[in-house]
């Protein structure tokens, strides 16, 4: 993974500054260091507010900053970053950071960072005094930095979390010896030399990207159980469809029966054969998944089913394949309704509302939809030329009202 475009998202709570000091040294900082023109300043009065951005605490992830992460993020707050509206990477900036200050301690080190916005100012979607206003009034009281470069560092293996060979989930719970004694021991990670990429509002933070693919990387290779990836659903607040992929990896079904399968269906040693319950919950699998008639379930041996399995495993992989050719083929549907949509109605059609609809809509409406518009296309733009002849109100000759088509074949 590129760790130069990750981000992870840390909530912590953002007050309004109200000592006059505090206000005043802020102010000499954006005059001299920030703004261009010292007079917008009067146009638009600026607001300063003031968080915590990060510390050494343990997140809600299960990860947490290294001193040398927090040291870059005070140098860099204080340096100025922008603040942005929920990681939101493709708005403008509208506010930045002043300050940046660590408190370091053996306990608990903290990073607090001053920011500002202008008021009176919309900044694309964003209305700066309804962002003022939020601060003041205890609604926006969130924020979340975005991190990028530095290394995920596993605590109990010390290997690189993502690059290296470590086996451990952050959120998951292991048995570890130490000393001769077997405790149960936490997985957490530490992120060690990050820098600081931007600062945001937020109402919450969001799943940190590696933590989900570490989990499906390992679902992948047969490494999880079903077990794993219910946990990793409530630890990581996976999605569900996000979960249901998981558990329909062939590797993890596989792992799940409890036995290794070779490419012909057959068991590699009697030593490695099922049990009865996993037998029965493979069963239960093929005739859920409809590889297995449920009528067939009872009279099923067990080299059967691992045959229905490995064949069912084959399917799955071609039907993937299949899925991203349907998903290909709704989207060039998509555009082709949408683009007989600007056809049809010009200016006035609302292309991004009927692409959220035609989206979530069946493939025989898209194309009804398509069909429509092209019908009004069609008709608006036929071939050929009209004239009409009327008289002239005045009784002199007659006139001739030409109107000029570009032919049809133009906007096929």
């Amino acid at each position: 993974m590129d760790t130069t475009s990750e981000r992870l998202f840390f909530p912590i709570q953002v007050r309004a500054v109200g000592d006059a000091a505090r206000i005043t040294t802020l102010n000499d900082i954006l005059r001299r260091d920030r703004v261009l023109d010292a007079a917008i300043l009067e146009e638009h009065p600026p607001y300063f507010f003031r968080g915590e951005i990060s510390s050494t605490r343990l997140d809600s992830y299960f990860t947490h900053m290294l001193l040398s992460s927090l040291r870059n993020y005070a140098r860099e707050a204080a340096a100025g970053v922008g603040f942005l509206p929920s990681h939101d990477h493709q708005h403008l900036p509208i506010g930045g950071s002043l300050t940046g200050e660590l408190s370091e301690q053996s306990d608990l080190s903290i990073v607090r960072a001053d920011f500002y916005t202008l008021s009176r100012m919309v900044i694309q979607t964003i209305d700066t005094d309804h962002l003022i206003n939020g601060i003041r009034g205890g609604l926006t009281r969130y924020l979340s930095i975005g991190w990028y470069g530095g290394r995920m560092i596993c605590d109990i293996c010390g290997q690189d979390y993502w690059r290296g060979r470590c086996p451990h989930i952050a959120g998951f719970t292991y048995e570890e010896e130490k000393d001769g004694v077997i405790r149960q021991t936490l997985a957490t990670v530490g992120i060690d030399d990050a820098h600081l990429g931007e600062v945001s509002g937020v109402y919450k933070g969001a799943t940190p990207g590696a933590m989900i693919e570490k989990v499906y990387e390992l679902a992948s290779a047969g490494a999880l159980t079903v077990d794993d990836v219910r946990h990793a659903e409530v630890v990581y607040r996976l999605d569900k469809e996000m979960t249901q992929r998981m558990l329909a990896l062939p590797a993890l079904q596989k792992q799940h029966a409890g036995v290794e399968i070779r490419e012909n269906g057959q068991l590699h040693g009697k030593e490695e054969r099922m049990n009865e319950q996993q037998f029965n919950r493979m069963k239960e699998i093929l005739v859920n998944a409809g590889a297995v008639d449920a009528s067939q379930r009872d009279a099923m041996d067990e080299e059967t089913a691992l045959v229905e399995l490995d064949k069912f495993a084959v399917r799955f992989q071609n039907l993937q394949a299949r899925a991203a050719d349907g998903d290909t083929y709704r989207n060039d549907l998509v555009s082709e309704a949408l683009a007989e949509g600007v056809r049809a109605y010009g200016d006035k059609f609302d292309a991004k509302t009927y692409e959220e609809t035609l989206r979530s809509s069946p493939l025989h409406v898209i194309k009804r939809m398509r069909d429509d518009w092209k019908g009004v296309g069609d008709a608006r733009f036929a071939g050929g030329r009209s004239t009409t002849d009327g008289e002239n109100a005045g009784g002199g000759e007659s006139e001739k009202t030409v109107e000029l088509r570009a032919p049809a074949s133009q906007y096929a």
